[in-house]
């Protein structure tokens, strides 16, 4: 919740100055926390127009799943199009592709969760290795 606080405005901005991949990605994660909640709101306005007798409920299953799976499938491009850019293979990551969606809502619904539950305390981690950009690949 800082991150999204004080870096989207300058991603934004480095998005569009800089036109770097970074600031896309850095972008992207941190919109995810509006997009969530967005997507709540739409399906606790349908459950409430259910509750008030304005909406069938069918059609309020219906709304609540385009919701859902066209979450899913704008994931699932987003995985798709960051491994076309990074020239990797699709083939070798169909798994994490098809589950990267499943991760989100849980990192996304783990932000919603920080937007209640205020845990600011920070544990210093030692770093103890040194390793070469080289080494990591």
């Amino acid at each position: 919740m800082q991150c999204f606080r004080y870096y989207t405005k300058d991603l934004a901005k480095g998005v569009k100055e800089n036109k770097t991949l970074m600031n896309f990605d850095g972008l992207l994660y941190i919109m995810c926390i509006p997009v969530f909640i967005i997507s709540l709101i739409l399906i606790i306005i349908n459950i409430i127009l259910y509750l008030l007798s304005q909406m069938t409920f069918g059609l309020m299953i219906l709304n609540v799943l385009k919701y859902l799976v066209l979450a899913y499938i704008l994931l699932v491009l987003t995985a798709l199009a960051t491994l076309i850019v990074e020239k990797r293979s699709i083939k070798k990551m169909i798994k994490g592709i098809i589950t990267f969606p499943i991760f989100m809502a849980s990192w996304s619904l783990i932000n919603f969760v920080c937007l209640f539950r205020r845990n600011t305390k920070w544990d210093k981690i030692d770093h103890v290795r040194n390793i070469d950009i080289k080494e990591i690949n």
